[in-house]
């Protein structure tokens, strides 16, 4: 039966009916794989969406994330954060943190919100609502991330996973 195939075997199968499906529409033709990575994402290991999928953690605050696919407005949403700001140019680093992060982070440059942040913790002052040990560990994070930079080293997509 065709239910208890190996799934990839099922894969197989649906890949070639699906290449022969779309290459029959009149344009554009599509090839299964381009298909399925423009569609669904998700699913493809290796990509920001599939990071998003499986975080459980907040990169920068170490919050739980709320799984609701992207969707909605709650502050503790998995969000894909680009490490360089679009506007400061473009980035090949991203970050899966919450949504709140995302937002407090804004287009200000990693280096800049290091050292806010630790003047911020010297001071003892808050930021972003955090303060003491907890602003620590999120200018350690950000600057963790600039070190792989300069030594061109490190993960091209960050998050927790627990």
């Amino acid at each position: 039966m065709i239910s208890q195939a190996d799934p990839i075997d099922r894969l197989n199968v649906l890949s070639i009916y699906m290449n022969r499906w779309i290459d029959e529409w009149p344009k554009p033709k599509y090839r299964f794989n381009e298909f399925f990575k423009n569609k669904y994402p998700q699913f493809i290991p290796g990509t920001v969406e599939n990071a998003r999928m499986i975080a459980t953690h907040c990169f920068y605050c170490n919050s739980m994330l709320v799984k609701n696919n992207g969707q909605g407005n709650h502050p503790n949403r998995a969000s894909i954060d680009h490490y360089l700001p679009q506007s400061k140019g473009k980035t090949e680093r991203y970050v899966i943190c919450c949504a709140q992060c995302n937002t407090n982070k804004g287009n200000v440059s990693p280096s800049v919100l290091v050292s806010r942040i630790t003047q911020a913790h010297l001071k003892g002052n808050a930021m972003w609502g955090f303060h003491g040990k907890k602003l620590k560990f999120i200018a350690d994070q950000i600057q963790k991330i600039t070190n792989d930079m300069l030594y061109n080293m490190g993960p091209r997509i960050y998050y927790f996973k627990r």
